[in-house]
């Protein structure tokens, strides 16, 4: 079937139309045929069927009638002679009517003129019945024997003739229905070939008419379904198929060569994309724009996002990176002179660890002597004529304790001094940290640090100052004591256990200087240890910024080959 400019549906529609009209007529004539064929056996088994077993039924019933009359006759009792004469009455009756039955299956003139034989017959069969039973009720033997015999000689033959005309009319039925049998199975046979004829008809229209619509609608669009495939499988240079049904089919046709052309020119344009990406081009942009419709327009507008977010990335990485240059140079100068400045404060430390080991010595000596000018003090009671020659020693001592703790002043002020410079240079560190932000956070907290024991040392000196300081009063007060026991030495008698107290109180201010001192060296020792590590970190922050300016000048130098956009 071909057919222009006609939808798939509508097609579809007509054949399925033709097929339906050709089923149904088929259907049809076969309905009309297996009708005739039913009406036709209908009808013989009626005019046969039936007609053969009413006329058994009356020829049955007539044997019953004949045995009656026979009983009504032979029988001696009264009552099965009453019994006998009503059931001749009642199947009389029956009789009758079944011949009124079989005379409505009579066609043919022979069949009637043998039901009129019987009728004659039957007629005949019963006033001679009536006439042998009246006479059978008779009890004498003569006129009993006299009916039996009648129904001998006289009745029995017209039972024979309607049993016989009974017999030949169901021999006549019996004849008629065989061949009207074999007329119906000739028909029936003739109806299926007429039915399988047509159904054969029906079906090779059919088979045609699908043939040649699966030929109109498959092998286009089995084309159409293997290019499909084919792009579905990254083919975009295969011809697509040319289809001229001018049906949907066509239209699937078009557009997948619309499809084909716009994914194939929408590929090449990302190629070439990328390709200039790749090459470390960003200031591009797609020679196909036409092609981005539908739901390929975000995918452009992702691409040029791409593309302008890349390049804006870069452009800020390489600003950043020449920060980054710049604050590595001068991170790497702070860390060089923090390096220098943490050198020099190494060197003071142990210059003053030196002179606080020094007076830490000369104060435990001073807490020795203390003890030792107690336990003669004691003694003094014995020794009071050589105390005037002790006391001018223990005068020129006091002035040594006195002279050496102005030299401890003075080294306090100097370690006062050491921790206010390595405040600032905390307070420098630390700026040079901010400034080099993420990079600089450790540096930052070992300038803490540094800050936090620059704090500690200052003060455990101002501790230490005001320990000298009541040390000095201590040794004047014992000065003015020993000056005055040199012009009272006949009193020191009676004054000698003031001596001893004020002994005892050096020799307690003694040990507390040398607790202080011994403070102070831990201290001055724990600085050392800080300023020692300050120093190697400066020098390890001064290598981490060279390598950073070095990376730095690295990254520039890969961003310089990308193309960015303005």
């Amino acid at each position: 079937m071909e057919a222009k400019n006609v939808s798939i549906e509508k097609k579809l529609l007509r054949a399925f139309i033709i097929i339906a009209v050709i089923a149904s007529v088929a259907g049809l004539i076969s309905a009309v045929l297996m009708k005739i064929v039913d009406s036709k056996y209908s009808a013989a088994l009626v005019d046969y069927g039936f007609a053969q077993g009413d006329i058994g039924k009356a020829t049955s019933v007539f044997c019953k009638v004949d045995g009656n009359v026979h009983d009504a006759v032979g029988y001696l009792v009264e009552e099965d002679i009453t019994a006998a004469h009503n059931n001749y009455t009642t199947y009389s009756a029956q009789f009758v009517e079944r011949l009124k039955v079989v005379e409505g299956y009579l066609i043919h003139e022979e069949e009637k003129e043998l039901l009129k034989n019987v009728q004659t017959a039957w007629e005949e069969y019963q006033k001679l019945a009536k006439e042998i039973m009246q006479q059978g009720v008779s009890t004498t033997a003569v006129d009993t024997a006299a009916a039996q015999e009648r129904l001998v000689d006289e009745l029995d033959p017209v039972y024979y003739t309607i049993v016989g005309n009974l017999e030949k009319l169901m021999d006549d039925k019996v004849n008629d229905g065989t061949v009207e049998s074999a007329n119906l199975s000739t028909l029936g046979i003739a109806a299926l070939i007429g039915v399988i004829v047509l159904i054969m008809v029906a079906f090779l229209i059919s088979i045609r008419l699908g043939i040649s619509l699966a030929k109109g609608i498959a092998v286009p669009l089995k084309a159409c379904t293997e290019r499909i495939v084919g792009l579905s499988r990254g083919d975009l240079k295969s011809e697509v198929p040319v289809v001229n049904t001018r049906d949907e089919i066509q239209q699937l046709a078009e557009a997948t060569k619309t499809i084909a052309n716009g994914l194939s020119a929408i590929i090449m344009d990302e190629e070439y994309l990328l390709g200039e990406m790749e090459k470390g081009n960003f200031n591009v942009d797609t020679n196909a724009a036409e092609r981005y419709v539908g739901d390929f327009s975000p995918l452009l507008t992702s691409i040029r996002s791409i593309i302008t977010n890349l390049s804006d990335t870069l452009e800020k990485i390489k600003e950043a990176s020449d920060q980054v240059a710049l604050a590595s140079g001068q991170m790497a100068e702070g860390a060089q002179t923090l390096a220098e400045g943490a050198t020099d404060q190494a060197s003071s430390i142990e210059e003053l660890l030196a002179t606080v080991t020094d007076v830490t010595d000369k104060v435990s000596k001073n807490a020795e002597n203390a003890a030792e000018a107690s336990k003669r003090a004691e003694d003094v009671g014995k020794e009071a004529q050589e105390s005037n020659a002790q006391m001018q020693e223990m005068m020129g001592a006091m002035e040594r304790i006195s002279e050496t703790s102005k030299q401890i002043v003075a080294i306090i002020n100097t370690i006062e001094a050491i921790a206010s410079q390595t405040n600032l240079l905390s307070l420098n560190a630390a700026i040079e940290a901010a400034r080099a932000g993420e990079a600089g956070r450790g540096f930052a907290v070992v300038a803490d640090e540094i800050r936090e024991l620059a704090n500690q040392s200052s003060e455990a000196a101002n501790n230490t100052r005001n320990l000298i300081g009541a040390s000095i009063n201590e040794v004047e007060n014992g000065s003015q004591i020993a000056g005055k026991t040199a012009t009272a030495l006949q009193g020191v008698t009676e004054g000698i256990h003031s001596i001893v107290d004020i002994a005892r109180n050096v020799g307690t201010a003694s040990n507390q200087q040398a607790s202080a001192m011994q403070q102070i060296d831990a201290g001055i020792e724990q600085i050392n240890s800080v300023i020692q590590n300050n120093s190697a970190t400066a020098e390890e922050s001064s290598a981490t910024s060279e390598e950073l300016s070095a990376q730095a000048e690295n990254l520039n130098n890969l961003i310089a080959k990308f193309r960015l956009r303005k």
